[in-house]
């Protein structure tokens, strides 16, 4: 009975913290984090009709009337418009005109007293990106394998010093890692001060024997205000853990060694870790990441894995008796 309570108070504990930081049942336009994710959603979606190989003229038009209510909140609530969600729709909404303007389609009617977004039309970044088969050597593919191949979790560490640059250098390559809707909720709080990593370590359980000679600490959290509807409630940790491995692999570009600490934590690790370092109140947090210079040589655990077939299989479709 005792380890059920201790569940239920960790259910419970995950439960209050998406409901009180979640965007579920609160109104965008009071909140600018909540409204900027749903401007975010809206944007991704006139993206992803720009994005198909065959364009139908005004298609998606509840994304974009969506996209130009959102903006008007947006604007009402004072938020700069340099913001990058701001920045995205209009984009998109410049490249959708711009699709329709090549396909002789007219749709200026669903613009009426939105001429305001246009003015810079000519500076509008592009919302659509082209990928190229081809575009890599077949070095470059093989670089690109060896490094997802030849990463390892690594306990022990070099002794050069490391830089914040460094760490920023480490963030920016992972920064291409997908989310929800494009929403980008996941973060990285990084330190190389001794005594700041000792005070994380301490709450975590998976260091012990080298977490007193961990050189940089990263911690991975997601944000949950750009979440909406209880659906959501564990794309948190789908983002986050995505987020995770990308600064992995990044950390392995940047010749850096790195080891993923878990945090399958009860409610009273979460909140003495909050209580002993700068976690966002919103931010769940996903995981710790140990890191540092790599040695001449580095050891690391064989970590044998099952056959191939303990992994994949074919999906079929389940016959209705």
């Amino acid at each position: 009975m005792k380890q059920h309570a201790i569940l239920l108070a960790d259910y419970l504990y995950d439960l209050r913290r998406f409901a009180r930081h979640s965007a579920f049942g609160k109104d965008p336009e009071r909140e600018a984090r909540h409204l900027q994710a749903r401007l975010m959603i809206a944007a991704h979606g006139i993206e992803k009709g720009l994005s198909f190989a065959r364009f139908e003229p005004r298609r998606g038009l509840g994304k974009l009337r969506n996209a130009l209510a959102h903006m008007r909140r947006h604007r009402a609530l004072g938020l700069p418009e340099d913001d990058a969600a701001y920045l995205m729709a209009r984009d998109a909404i410049v490249h959708y005109r711009r699709k329709h303007a090549e396909q002789g389609v007219d749709i200026a009617d669903l613009f009426e007293g939105e001429e305001h977004l246009f003015e810079m039309e000519g500076e509008a970044a592009s919302s659509i990106r082209t990928l190229e088969r081809g575009s890599l050597t077949d070095a470059e593919r093989e670089a690109l394998r060896k490094g997802m191949l030849s990463r390892a979790s690594i306990r022990e560490f070099g002794d050069e010093p490391m830089t914040a640059e460094q760490v920023r250098a480490v963030v920016t390559d992972a920064l291409s890692t997908p989310s929800v809707c494009n929403r980008q909720g996941f973060r990285a709080h990084y330190t190389l001060d001794r005594a700041v990593i000792d005070a994380a370590l301490a709450h975590q359980n998976g260091n012990s024997g080298f977490g007193a000679r961990v050189p940089g600490l990263l911690v991975v959290t997601c944000t949950q205000t750009i979440f909406r509807t209880p659906a959501e409630r564990n794309q948190a940790f789908v983002d986050g853990g995505l987020f995770s491995m990308s600064l992995m692999l990044a950390l392995t570009a940047h010749e850096l060694g790195g080891c993923p600490l878990n945090w399958s934590a009860s409610h009273r690790q979460d909140m003495a870790l909050r209580g002993a370092v700068s976690i966002p109140e919103d931010e769940a947090i996903i995981m710790m990441i140990a890191f540092g210079p790599l040695p001449d040589v580095a050891l690391a655990a064989g970590s044998r894995r099952y056959d191939l077939d303990t992994y994949l299989s074919e999906l079929t479709r389940r016959e209705r008796g």
